[in-house]
């Protein structure tokens, strides 16, 4: 039994060292030397990332709340933080839940649009309870005028928002 448990342990930290590489080079994108993080990583890392399983620490039966769910409970949320920040001009989700393909162990990729945002990416999210949302979220905090500058130059991620951005605020 023991050994079991420590086979389990060891391929969880592998599994977790696999995913701390890639979390924040792809989530923040000023921690690039340059480009967007779609510039930077391809399919072969996100198949790998993907192939990864999601189980949630409390229970040992999979789950994975419905999408439609998940964006109910995002509304609300940005609802709640609109009222803690006024200056939250906007919330949208992108990615799986954008396109509305979202299905087990997506996350939740979400722009938020700030108007008094300063700093960088990791100060600008620390205001933000990112817990409280239904998933594990990758976020990105940007002015109006940032947004505008992001989604006209020419980047994959740009085309990407393009495509897929759903705003719910």
């Amino acid at each position: 039994m023991i050994e079991q448990l420590a086979a389990a342990v060891t391929d969880l930290e592998d599994r977790l060292r696999v995913l701390d590489a890639l979390y924040i080079p792809t989530r923040y994108p000023d921690s690039l030397p340059e480009g967007a993080p779609t510039d930077h990583f391809g399919r072969l890392q996100s198949s790998d990332a993907i192939s990864l399983p999601v189980r949630s620490l409390k229970q040992s039966v999979w789950r994975w709340p419905a999408p439609e769910q998940v964006l109910t409970d995002v509304q609300a949320w940005a609802q709640q933080q609109q009222q803690r920040v006024p200056s939250l001009q906007r919330l949208g989700v992108f990615g799986s839940y954008g396109r509305g393909t979202a299905a087990f162990g997506s996350d939740l990729d979400l722009i938020l649009v700030d108007a008094e945002a300063s700093g960088g990416q990791v100060e600008r999210l620390q205001q933000w309870p990112l817990a409280e949302l239904p998933l594990s979220c990758d976020a990105l905090v940007l002015t109006p005028a940032e947004l505008e500058q992001r989604l006209n130059d020419g980047s994959r991620m740009a085309m990407e928002l393009k495509s897929d951005l759903r705003w719910l605020l």
